[in-house]
């Protein structure tokens, strides 16, 4: 994406300034950030927060999955960070990997 041009895209209304929505690429069409130029878009993450996530989290599909459960209020378990629901019941949980945890906590 070095000195190519792009277009900024669609507003995505997050934001108040000149980049807060995605950027296509005119030399290969891609989607980025402007701002960080983070491949694909890092939606209702900011760059800073985007960056802060471990590497194996920052797929478009992974940022997807947290944004759900953060709506949901979905916790992720201690030990092996699986997004776990609770339907019902204490807020002992016990995960598939075997911790122990507190819902609540």
């Amino acid at each position: 994406m070095e000195n190519h041009a792009y277009d900024k895209g669609n507003d995505n209304g997050e934001g108040g300034g000149p980049h807060d929505g995605p950027a296509t690429c005119y030399a290969c069409w891609r989607v980025f950030c402007p701002s960080c130029l983070s491949p694909g878009w890092h939606h209702g993450f900011s760059c800073a927060a985007y960056a802060a996530l471990p590497a194996a989290l920052r797929s478009l599909e992974d940022a997807a999955l947290l944004r759900l459960g953060a709506a949901r209020g979905w916790r992720r378990c201690p030990a092996c960070r699986q997004m776990v629901e609770r339907a019902g019941g204490c807020n002992h949980m016990r995960c598939r990997c075997g911790a122990s945890f507190c819902y609540a906590c």
